[in-house]
């Protein structure tokens, strides 16, 4: 054995490591600064590529010119007229519908107005666009403006062609809505509108005018034209009112609402001569009762403000045939009962009527005769007209027990002091502002408090019987033209012997009547 030492055991080697550099993270606004990678020695850092691609991903925000030069540019048809004729295509009944559900639900958005962009916003801004406009030199575009004539593919410009198109609609509409109001309603038992002056068995038509008819106010006729067609009522009111800024001012003379009542009636009965029941007809009746000139009447009746006056005449002989049939079939039931429901009052009437064409023999002439109104009799006793009961008094002379100082003591002067005084205090309260509140205590104190015998609210019952050339103040015609009322009413002599008759007239109807009474 050698006396070296043995050598030392092999030094295992150990691996080596590098140190790197701190870990960077770069920001997209570094990226954007520098435009490539900002470290190079990063082992993540990106590359120029992938920094381009985010940098496309968050591109800056186009305003809405922007997006409209694209979408100018980009959509593909030769026009924006052929890009709207497409996007608002109607699909017809039958045909394939092409379009894609984006299409359809966005215009239906739009013209259902759901979307912030309504159709409100869009037509003024047509209308009002300067370039919508055409210049004044070019006279036939310029003409063309709420032309109801000229075609509207001659019309190029987009304001005159809306303005056409409006009035064209607007027309149409109006047409449309004054036939409805002409046509008879299948809903309605009784037009007011299509009331007949006549009827006969072969049409036997319900609605014959009847005196409630005649009764009418412009005012209520006024509200139910505002009522049925708001539209046509706004129309005649911007042709007839007048404004001032901005609104629309009624004036005292000449109101507009009348205006438009003429004017909406006349439409009606211009498309519907049978439909002249709101205004022609009533006006015709009362242009008959002003007795005014034949000339008149046929002038009112062209301009379609009246009927003629023929059918104003067929309507007065129907009121009256249909009412005089009611006042007999009264009477009668009366006469049967024992009892008188109808009085007549009676008065002489003249008339002066003048040549209006001289020739000759023509002369002017003052025609007389006797007019008579029937009344109802309303809270008469049962047997109050008895002619036997009266007669027997008469005999008896119970006359004589009446005298001034009976009359007198029967009268209640306590009651009628209280009635004096309360109607002065009434004359007070509507005079003096202050005191009107009060009026409808004095009207309850009247209807209550001092009402001996009041009478239940009704309607008096008149009725015109027809005029006769009898002389009222002689005694002959008096007799006569008793009878011919009498026979008007349908008063049977030999069933109302011992009926009494009420009678009544002025001084000289009474001095008559007291002279025949001595014959």
């Amino acid at each position: 054995m050698d006396g070296n030492p043995p050598p030392p055991p092999p030094v295992k080697k150990v691996r080596a490591y590098e140190r790197l550099p701190d870990l960077t993270i770069p920001t997209l606004e570094s990226i954007r600064a520098k435009g490539t990678s900002s470290a190079s020695n990063s082992p993540i850092a990106p590359s120029p590529s992938s920094a381009s691609t985010q940098i496309s991903l968050r591109a800056p925000k186009r305003t809405c010119w922007e997006k409209m030069d694209q979408v100018l540019t980009t959509y593909g048809f030769d026009s924006l007229g052929e890009f709207l004729s497409v996007l608002f295509h109607p699909r017809k009944r039958g045909e394939k519908d092409l379009r894609t559900r984006s299409h359809k639900h966005t215009v239906a958005a739009f013209l259902k107005g759901r979307s912030k962009i309504t159709m409100a916003d869009i037509i003024p801004l047509i209308f009002n666009h300067p370039r919508s406009r055409p210049k004044k030199r070019d006279a036939d575009q310029h003409s063309a403006s709420f032309s109801p004539s000229k075609p509207l593919s001659e019309i190029r410009y987009a304001r005159p062609c809306l303005s056409a198109w409006a009035t064209r609609l607007v027309g149409d509409r109006i047409y449309y809505q004054v036939g409805k109001l002409a046509r008879k309603s299948r809903t309605d038992t009784r037009n007011r509108r299509h009331l007949r002056a006549t009827t006969n068995k072969r049409t036997n038509s319900k609605d014959v005018i009847e005196w409630e008819d005649v009764a009418f106010s412009v005012e209520e006729l006024a509200a139910l034209y505002r009522q049925e067609d708001e539209f046509l009522w706004y129309l005649t009111e911007c042709f007839a009112a007048s404004r001032k800024g901005g609104k629309v001012i009624v004036k005292k003379i000449r109101p507009h609402p009348i205006i438009q009542v003429g004017a909406i009636s006349s439409f009606i009965t211009s498309r519907n001569r049978y439909a002249s029941g709101d205004l022609g007809l009533p006006l015709g009746l009362w242009l008959f009762a002003c007795q005014a000139h034949v000339d008149v009447k046929r002038v009112l009746c062209r301009f379609g403000y009246s009927v003629s006056e023929s059918t104003a005449r067929n309507a007065l002989n129907s009121l009256t045939g249909a009412d005089l049939s009611a006042l007999q079939e009264q009477v009668r039931d009366a006469t049967a009962r024992g009892e008188v429901d109808f009085g007549k009052i009676s008065d002489n009437v003249q008339r002066y009527e003048r040549v209006f064409e001289h020739g000759l023999g023509k002369e002017n002439v003052l025609k007389h005769g006797t007019a008579c109104t029937a009344f109802g009799l309303d809270d008469c006793k049962p047997g109050a007209f008895h002619a036997a009961d009266h007669i027997a008094r008469v005999i008896n002379q119970e006359r004589q027990s009446m005298t001034v100082e009976t009359i007198y003591s029967s009268i209640d002067w306590e009651h009628m002091d209280n009635i004096t005084d309360l109607h002065f205090v009434r004359v007070i309260a509507n005079f003096s502002p202050h005191l009107n509140p009060l009026s409808s205590q004095v009207s309850t104190r009247f209807r209550t408090t001092l009402a001996k015998h009041r009478l239940e609210p009704r309607k008096t019952r008149l009725q015109p019987l027809g005029t006769n050339a009898e002389q009222q103040m002689e005694n002959k015609g008096y007799q006569a033209g008793f009878r011919d009322f009498d026979k008007q009413m349908g008063i049977e002599p030999q069933k109302s012997d011992n009926l009494l008759s009420w009678n009544r007239g002025d001084g000289g109807t009474h001095g008559t009547l007291t002279r025949l009474k001595h014959i």
